[in-house]
């Protein structure tokens, strides 16, 4: 059996192409900023798509997601930082405005809705508007 002195054996060294700087290992231990994620493509799917509370597709916007939720590696976002693209749901302007005057978490836990997990799903199904509406439609399950 062959064993390695570390992880870091099974990346190509920089004399093999890869410069040093894209270890992930070392870029981990000394900076724990990473990419985030913006996509004005899946925003503009989002605005396309029905209110997850009332069904209106009116005047769809997108409503970020800011709080934490480690249950899907959410980690929030700091102070005056917009969202990941990732974390969007579409609400109608009227609950997106109620969204904000009542406070995130209660307007969602007053929803019985889990914003997280359909923000996660809609990201995954982007462009998709048949399975787009499915997970609308089953938001409260």
């Amino acid at each position: 059996m062959t064993k390695f002195s570390s992880p870091s054996a099974f990346l190509p060294s920089p004399s093999e192409g890869a410069p040093a700087s894209s270890d992930p290992l070392t870029t981990r231990a000394t900076n724990f900023k990473r990419e985030r994620i913006k996509s004005p493509k899946h925003e503009q799917f989002i605005r396309s798509l029905p209110c997850v509370i009332c069904g209106d597709n009116t005047s769809t916007e997108c409503a970020h997601v800011s709080y934490a939720d480690l249950r899907y590696g959410k980690m929030g976002r700091g102070i005056g930082q917009k969202e990941e693209s990732i974390w969007v749901v579409p609400l109608c302007g009227r609950h997106h405005r109620e969204q904000h005057a009542t406070g995130e978490r209660g307007f969602w836990i007053g929803h019985h809705i889990d914003p997280c997990r359909i923000a996660a799903c809609l990201f995954i199904r982007t462009q998709d508007h048949e399975a787009a509406q499915i997970i609308i439609e089953r938001a409260r399950d």
